[in-house]
């Protein structure tokens, strides 16, 4: 699928804007504030580019913040979009794409099924096709496809990193030690560097949607947000909010 920077400034702008959610990826200096940001086409744009080296995988992973967060919000979208409106969009648009098959994938983005998105090593060959080896196929079977068919997944491969955003001195450590008696493997945790929140959130950062909610029906945690970050080892990362030490204040 090929589509082009100035048509991604207009789709965002016609649908007012994304709202993203920034917690490190971007620098704060550069206009962006910790927490919900919105985003019109050109800042979408800015946003997906300004990564450090230029990387093409930071920009993927930005992609999937952008769509994971605009189908976190799809209802806003189910009454807007019909194969007409697609039409009218191809009118100033220029892509590879069919408007029917335009139609096919939007529908994918506003319906009610899980989105999960993934990235493996690939290599492009001469004629510029992106081709998988034997060894990443697999992957791609045994841990996206497979898990995406059956929806299931053991609760125990689900990776978190739990940060204290409270004032309770030691307060990690004691969710962690709760948190794998519920069977989640806590990969890491420590104290939050973020400003403090009244609300505890749950944050995707390998696009899995599965994973996500199973964390946040374990936790109890509703604010979920997409930050996706494929170099790091956990799924879902957790920030501990005011509204988790109401039992322990008390």
């Amino acid at each position: 699928v090929e589509v082009y920077a100035v048509d991604v400034e207009k789709f965002v702008d016609l649908i007012r804007g994304v709202e993203l959610f920034i917690l490190d990826q971007v620098p704060l200096e550069k206009g962006y504030s910790f927490g919900i940001n919105y985003l019109d086409g050109k800042k979408v744009m800015r946003y997906i580019n300004d990564v450090p080296g230029g990387s093409i995988l930071k920009k993927y992973d930005r992609v999937q913040d952008i769509i994971f967060s605009l189908h976190a919000v799809r209802e806003r979208y189910s009454g807007l979009f019909s194969l007409e409106f697609v039409e009218e969009l191809f009118k100033f648009s220029k892509t590879n794409m069919m408007p029917q098959e335009a139609y096919s994938l939007g529908k994918l983005l506003v319906g009610k099924g899980t989105l999960s998105c993934t990235i493996l090593p690939c290599e492009i060959d001469d004629a510029g096709n992106y081709r998988l080896d034997e060894i990443s196929h697999k992957i791609y079977e045994k841990e996206f496809l497979t898990s995406l068919v059956k929806e299931e997944e053991s609760v125990g491969s689900i990776k978190v990193k739990i940060l204290n955003g409270t004032d309770i001195p030691g307060y990690a450590r004691k969710m962690r030690n709760l948190l794998i008696r519920e069977g989640l493997n806590v990969v890491e945790f420590g104290t939050s560097p973020y400003p403090k929140l009244g609300y505890s959130i749950l944050i995707n950062q390998r696009g899995n949607l599965i994973n996500t909610r199973k964390t946040s029906e374990i936790t109890g945690i509703k604010h979920i947000h997409h930050v996706i970050d494929n170099s790091q080892l956990h799924d879902v990362l957790i920030i501990l909010g005011k509204d988790s030490t109401k039992g322990e204040e008390e």
